[in-house]
């Protein structure tokens, strides 16, 4: 009968290890390999590439930064025509600011930030609420999920009061809009100006066309560039 305790134990700690190790395995794809590609191949292929965006197996796709927030709305990584666009940062943002803002179209097939909407769902949110971008030089950010909110673009610009970095006005106009899942325990950190991303996709279900959902989460560490060793977030 001490046999079966053991095994189970043996079983939780080789499941445990194994669940250390993908994860793991992820962070570094995402800083060096990407979709098996290198970071140098990616920079020759285009050299708007800024970084990796990695959540869980679920994404794990290059990030680019255009001269506007329109162009990769309707070309793929390599510049070519396509529908479904890409992954981009928004236009404004420079390696010194706090906030980065990353836009990728719903195409509701499963993929890209077609999982987004899955964040409408809190258990989903806290299942899966570390979110990490690897940027072009190595640094890796890693964030805590700590809201999801649905709001409107004809009423009101969400995004430029955080690019501004005025906190206070950013949560004081998503609080009018259907918010599925916020985080208090961390949310207070938003207002010590602790850098902060967000998702951004379009989602109709509450206001139309015009509809869009954000996931937004606060950098809960960042080392720079992994091969030079682990520099904590302070």
């Amino acid at each position: 009968m001490r046999k079966i305790p053991l095994l189970l134990s043996l079983v939780c700690a080789f499941i445990s290890g194994y669940i250390l190790v993908e994860k793991l395995y992820i962070e570094y794809k995402a800083a060096y390999h990407g979709n098996g590609c290198e970071t140098t191949d990616l920079n020759a292929q285009n050299n708007d590439f800024i970084g990796f965006l990695s959540i869980d197996n679920m994404i794990n796709e290059p990030v680019v930064q255009g001269d506007d927030n329109s162009f990769y709305l309707s070309h793929s990584f390599t510049r070519e025509p396509e529908r479904k666009g890409c992954l981009f940062a928004d236009y404004r943002y420079r390696d010194e600011d706090n906030n980065l803002v990353i836009y990728g179209h719903n195409n509701y097939d499963g993929r890209g930030f077609s999982i987004l909407s899955k964040y409408k769902d809190p258990l989903f949110a806290e299942g899966h609420n570390e979110i990490v971008f690897s940027r072009e030089d190595g640094t890796v950010n890693r964030y805590r999920v700590f809201l999801v909110v649905n709001y409107d673009t004809e009423n009101v610009s969400v995004c430029d009061p955080f690019l501004q970095d005025l906190p206070e006005s950013f949560l004081s106009r998503i609080r009018k809009y259907p918010v599925y899942y916020y985080d208090d325990s961390i949310a207070d950190l938003m207002e010590g100006m602790i850098p902060t991303l967000i998702l951004s996709t379009c989602d109709t279900e509450v206001f139309g066309q015009s509809g869009r959902l954000l996931v937004a989460g606060l950098q809960i560490s960042s080392s720079a560039n992994r091969k030079k060793g682990p520099m904590p977030f302070v």
